[in-house]
């Protein structure tokens, strides 16, 4: 097996499973410089047909350098892996990885990101046991709940008041986000929060803010105008929302807010429109996966459920 860099984004393409602009998309990659060449790889068999491959693609870890705290200032992320899986894929796979990591330069990140889902990726569950197999962790796991519009109205709860970001401004709205992120139970998030500033987290997390989303990201007050939490509608897909955080502030935990928040948000989604909202769960947020079955967000409903594996780049490399 010999394994080279790609010379044409064509490469990247003609795989089974493969979007159809996948080749665009690995342009697009390049010109932008998110990836190179040279960080993506084909591996062909004897008789040059192609058996294999994989690129890497660096994303800045904040969008202003100013909130990274302890964290990298870029990120190293895995995409396009297509293997035969059917065939001896993962034994090829631990040999790919271990080689074109190798063959990074120094001035990449030295921690690999991975994420595996079956509603975009082929063979996941291959993918699930080659990451394992060589050697990353498990970072976190995620459930999708999705709910359907049944043309049904969805009346917002009456004990609790609520404002959009428009009307709150931004300011009072990234308050409202940092307290509510305190102590989350999803990893993904407790792990950016634990290496910066909360209200450079809640930043951040502003910055997912789309103009035509402000009126569905909500903050909530009880009848004394103290926030108690918030929870941010935003669009995945024409025709589906999702609920890109949701969080009661630690004062007023334990009395079914997180119910509310989750009712007002499925209000807002059936205001807007949407046909559908799909959202993702920590596997170990027990809560959050209640109240959204007890809110009519089912798991099952898609195939949507995310693996994603972590490792740092030194312990994968075949020298």
């Amino acid at each position: 097996m010999r394994i080279r860099t790609a010379g044409d984004p064509l490469d990247f393409s003609g795989a089974p499973g493969d979007p159809d602009d996948l080749r665009e998309q690995v342009a697009a990659m390049w010109v932008a410089g998110a990836s190179r060449p040279e960080w993506c790889f084909v591996a062909e068999d004897e008789s040059g047909a192609r058996v294999g491959r994989v690129g890497y693609r660096v994303e800045p870890t904040v969008t202003n350098p100013a909130w990274l705290g302890t964290l990298p200032p870029a990120e190293l992320f895995a995409f396009g892996l297509w293997l035969p899986w059917e065939h001896g894929g993962c034994d090829l796979g631990r040999v790919l990885f271990a080689t074109t990591l190798g063959r990074l330069g120094p001035e990449l990140p030295a921690r690999l990101d991975v994420e595996v889902n079956p509603e975009v990726d082929d063979h996941s569950r291959e993918q699930v046991r080659l990451f394992g197999d060589i050697g990353m962790d498990l970072f976190q796991e995620k459930e999708g709940f999705t709910w359907r519009n049944s043309g049904a109205p969805i009346p917002p709860p009456g004990r609790l008041r609520f404002a959009t970001a428009l009307d709150t401004g931004r300011d009072l709205y990234q308050d409202v986000m940092a307290r509510a992120g305190r102590d989350t139970l999803d990893r993904n998030d407790r792990w950016y929060r634990d290496h910066m500033d909360e209200a450079h987290w809640a930043a951040q997390m502003m910055e997912y803010l789309q103009e035509e989303d402000s009126g569905s990201w909500l903050v909530a007050s009880d009848p004394a105008g103290d926030p108690v939490g918030m929870v941010a509608v935003s669009t995945f897909d024409p025709g589906v929302a999702t609920v890109t955080f949701i969080g009661v502030v630690p004062e007023h935990r334990g009395r079914g807010y997180g119910h509310d928040l989750l009712q007002a948000a499925t209000s807002a989604a059936y205001g807007r429109g949407f046909e559908e909202m799909l959202s993702d769960v920590d596997t170990l947020n027990q809560p959050m996966i209640d109240t959204m079955r007890s809110a009519g967000h089912l798991g099952g409903v898609r195939p949507w459920h995310i693996w994603h594996y972590r490792a740092e780049v030194a312990t994968l490399v075949d020298y």
